[in-house]
């Protein structure tokens, strides 16, 4: 089985987090004052495994591990499709 279009469709969904992340509507995450802080997404990351409130639906968004698999399940979609 080939896994390429699952592995693009997993970064997609990570690339819609990180962008979700620097929208002005969660406050620009990782630049914050003219500064790069990688250290506030690492934080960020974290946060899914020991705040169960991230996993309520409305919050999908702020999620990375939901988009990435969401993005994965288009992927796995995109494969099945014969062109």
């Amino acid at each position: 089985m080939n896994y390429d279009f699952q592995i693009i469709g997993g970064l997609f969904g990570y690339i819609y987090f990180l962008y979700g992340l620097e929208s002005s509507d969660m406050g620009n995450i990782i630049f914050r004052c003219g500064e790069f802080a990688p250290g506030n997404i690492l934080a960020y990351m974290i946060n899914p495994f020991y705040k169960p409130f991230l996993w309520y639906p409305y919050l999908w968004r702020s999620n990375w591990i939901i988009t990435t698999l969401v993005g994965m399940g288009f992927g796995l979609l995109i494969s099945k499709v014969k062109f």
